[in-house]
């Protein structure tokens, strides 16, 4: 349904999503979600809080007055959260602060399960080949994922080998880190049609 059929709206109520990973629900509600709720506790003009929590994510929802200026309100949540983020675990990304709205509020909600696939690899499909599509259907606006495992390789470094070629770790990390990288060198002309090109240099398997 075309949001235009709505009328113009400023509800006041704010809507925060983290992701935690695979956390169990339990450590996500003791390390992000309370630590949120308090935090926002002392902005002007709330009037209550509600949360739910589940694995890997948290969504917590700030009601207001009716009388609240809902878009300074929001300026307010943002510059708390931005204090708190430190605080946060490492694995907890905001991954979303909206006010509510007809066309900001997610509307469907798809879940991946495999009995094959690990988490990581279910995470990769969510974001390389089905949030894609979605984003490209008339009337979508925003398409966000939500759960699974961050894919992660784990380096062990020769300290000898180091001394001997007298590289530091931190080069080390530097050295993965600008590598592991997908960039465009950018649009290319073959048969009459401009194609964007990809370089990928991303770790896929032990190397």
């Amino acid at each position: 349904m075309p949001i235009a059929v709505f009328p113009q709206t400023d509800f006041p109520r704010i809507v925060i999503i983290v992701d935690n990973g695979v956390a169990p629900a339990s450590q996500t509600l003791v390390s992000v979600t309370r630590p949120i709720e308090e935090a926002m506790n002392g902005i002007p003009g709330i009037a209550n809080i509600r949360s739910k929590t589940a694995r890997g994510s948290s969504e917590i929802n700030l009601f207001f007055n009716w009388n609240v200026d809902i878009i300074q309100a929001l300026q307010l949540v943002q510059a708390r959260l931005s204090q708190l983020s430190s605080t946060l675990p490492p694995t907890a990304e905001i991954r979303n602060i909206e006010r509510l709205t007809f066309a900001v509020f997610p509307a469907v909600g798809y879940g991946l399960t495999s009995d094959k696939r690990d988490q990581a690899s279910l995470r990769d499909i969510a974001l390389y080949t089905i949030r894609p599509r979605l984003a490209r259907l008339p009337g979508v606006a925003i398409v966000g994922v939500a759960g699974g495992r961050a894919r992660e390789f784990h380096v062990t470094i020769d300290s000898d080998r180091l001394v001997a070629h007298n590289v530091s770790a931190q080069q080390v990390v530097d050295a993965v880190k600008n590598s592991n990288i997908i960039i465009s060198p950018g649009l290319i002309e073959e048969n009459h049609q401009l194609e964007l090109a990809l370089v990928s240099g991303q770790a896929k398997e032990p190397r």
